[in-house]
């Protein structure tokens, strides 16, 4: 506990001040008869100014003071705190804006410091598996080794990736609850057992392919599936000499010996560093999928309508969405070099 001494002074000690000056009191016996009675110390210089303000203006109360007023009030500044605790998804910014449409000036360091001294505290999502220390070093080597490729380079990469489609929201929702105490919001609905497994592909030109497939996924199967349907998915370019780079990650049935020989045979394939989905513009495209999907959640009865929209969002995307997610490589690549390997956001 500090023993450090008040600044404020209760109302009674004052009043004790008061009394005992207009008894005419000395003011040492005064610090001792209010040590003694209160425990607590007490300055000469601190009475002398309790005396003096009431002998102006005939009262021990605070004065108002100089200076900017608050900007929210005390019934305010609950009405604050009960919207983040209510209302999940509401942030700072979307407040402020909405107080502002609403004629009321306040600012979001108003808003976050009132959050704060009222120990309301956003909740902390899951980031998911942390990269181990060997990764985080093989992630910065292989950064810095292709970090001098062109934009033109990039867009030769067709990516792919497997993935497992349903209605989820990915993009989380911030919920605001006390610290210390449990988030009460109910919990969004799971609709895990709607779910697909699909391939996908992406190419810079717009050229796409996505394929359902049942069961896990083994080197076999893998293997027929872009036998089947990698060709019909990448681009076809007019110069014969064109070729383009096949990219996936490093699942253990994507470097099985069947997997790899017919890549060889067929493809050039470029190295991918491991734990870097961050880097895998593919990811950000399922992202968009899930998030579509949950907006259309009430369409869906079972898996095949899962399916079947999202083939209809899938081959919707548009081409300056693809050119978006290619032109941010280069910046990936360098914010990965600067973070010393560690994950990076995803434009």
């Amino acid at each position: 506990m500090s023993n450090a001494i008040p600044r404020r002074i209760p109302e009674n000690v004052k009043q004790f001040i008061i009394a005992k000056k207009q008894q005419k009191v000395p003011v040492k016996k005064i610090i001792e008869d209010i040590f003694e009675k209160f425990q607590r110390p007490i300055t000469y210089t601190t009475i002398q100014r309790v005396w003096e303000k009431f002998e102006i203006f005939k009262t021990t109360a605070d004065l108002p003071r100089s200076g900017r007023p608050k900007t929210l009030d005390v019934r305010e500044e609950r009405t604050l705190v009960r919207e983040f605790l209510t209302k999940p998804g509401i942030s700072v910014n979307s407040y402020v804006a909405d107080q502002t449409r609403a004629g009321k000036r306040i600012s979001r360091r108003t808003v976050s410091r009132t959050l704060r001294r009222n120990k309301v505290v956003p909740r902390v999502s899951n980031r998911g598996k942390e990269i181990s220390y060997k990764n985080l070093k093989k992630r910065v080597q292989w950064a810095k080794m292709v970090r001098h490729w062109t934009i033109s380079e990039w867009r030769s990469i067709v990516f792919t990736d497997e993935c497992l489609l349903y209605p989820k929201r990915t993009v989380g929702r911030v919920i605001w609850h006390r610290q210390g105490a449990p988030c009460r919001h109910e919990a969004e609905p799971n609709l895990h057992y709607k779910a697909i497994k699909v391939l996908g592909f992406i190419c810079y030109n717009g050229n796409r392919g996505l394929v359902r497939y049942e069961g896990n996924m083994r080197a076999k199967n893998y293997k027929e599936l872009l036998e089947r349907h990698l060709r019909d998915a990448v681009p076809q370019e007019e110069d014969p000499a064109y070729e383009f780079i096949f990219m996936h990650d490093g699942a253990k049935y994507h470097k099985a010996k069947k997997v790899t020989d017919f890549l060889h045979d067929n493809v050039d394939v470029i190295s991918w560093p491991p734990q870097s989905p961050d880097i895998n513009i593919i990811e950000n495209v399922w992202a968009s999928l899930r998030n579509e999907l949950w907006l259309r959640r009430s369409e869906i009865i079972n898996a095949n309508d899962v399916w079947r929209i999202s083939r209809e969002i899938f081959y919707h995307f548009t081409l300056v969405y693809f050119h978006s997610l290619y032109n941010s490589i280069p910046e990936r690549i360098e914010k990965i070099i600067k973070a010393k390997g560690s994950k990076i956001n995803r434009r």
